[in-house]
């Protein structure tokens, strides 16, 4: 019952702070000189949730996360650049490409001379075997014959894998080299970082 009591009297001061506001806001409208009862325009808009951006400023330095050389798997001279200072690249795309002719004439200068040197250990051999030269001689040029097989099979295997490619995901920071530049193996020639 008193429940009921409370509920009553919670609604009757209710209804009485309307009437009172009311009334009072028709006195104050008389109070002014306002007789007319048209609305009065009000703008409205949605309420939407957004994340808002503001800029931080600071100082100090900013460094990758990490950052690697683009190396130079061959030698020979830069064709082209496939990307610019601050493009995107990802882990195996082609960065910049060799000139084909350039490592096709490494190829075939150092096929040339590997025949040239064997022919000599030929006749060094040869030499050898009938007491003109002596055998030091002969082990000399069998290891410069080794060599220059080395460089020429090389220079073939560059012929196939005549292109810089990045070694990570990242940001060309910079690059060492142009087109048109020579390069040697294991040359750094720029550097990617993420």
């Amino acid at each position: 019952m008193r429940l009921q009591s409370t509920t009553i009297t919670a609604w009757g001061i209710a209804s009485l702070i309307i009437v009172l506001h009311f009334a009072g806001c028709k006195q104050k409208s008389e109070e002014f000189g306002n007789t007319d009862a048209s609305p009065v325009p009000v703008l409205t808009q949605f309420v939407i949730e957004e994340k808002v951006r503001l800029p931080i400023v600071a100082e100090g330095l900013v460094s990758p996360i990490s950052q690697v050389n683009i190396t130079a798997l061959t030698s020979g001279v830069i064709e082209k650049l496939n990307f610019k200072v601050g493009d995107r690249v990802k882990k195996g795309e082609v960065l910049a490409i060799f000139d084909a002719r350039y490592l096709t004439l490494n190829w075939v200068e150092d096929g040339l001379e590997l025949i040239a040197e064997r022919e000599q250990l030929i006749s060094l051999q040869n030499a050898v075997a009938a007491g003109k030269a002596s055998t030091e001689e002969v082990k000399r040029q069998q290891e410069k014959v080794s060599i220059l097989t080395d460089i020429y099979y090389n220079s073939k295997y560059a012929r196939s894998k005549n292109d810089v490619t990045a070694n990570l995901d990242g940001r060309i920071i910079t690059w060492h080299i142009s087109a048109g530049d020579s390069v040697r193996a294991g040359q750094a020639v720029g550097i990617v970082a993420n």
